[in-house]
């Protein structure tokens, strides 16, 4: 005689299986994104004296004005 699982016993470990699942594609992409930052290397540190966009109150009024239409802000390297 064949003993039929419970149908609540048969959901609860199809969604154990699935949580277990989505945990494990997590590790992969957080250990993927790890050695994607190992690969790039250290993040450059910017120079204390670097001008940003724009200087004083005008570059925080522009600033202000870009995110709110969410435009991203200019960004400009310091060498």
């Amino acid at each position: 005689m064949s003993r039929q699982e419970d149908p609540e016993q048969l959901r609860l470990k199809q969604k154990a299986k699935e949580m277990q699942q989505q945990e494990l594609a997590q590790m992969r992409q957080r250990d993927a994104n790890l050695t994607a930052l190992a690969a790039i290397g250290p993040r450059k540190k910017r120079k204390v004296d670097c001008p940003g966009p724009g200087s004083g109150a005008e570059a925080s009024v522009a600033l202000s004005k870009q995110r709110a239409q969410g435009e991203r802000p200019g960004w400009s390297p310091c060498r």
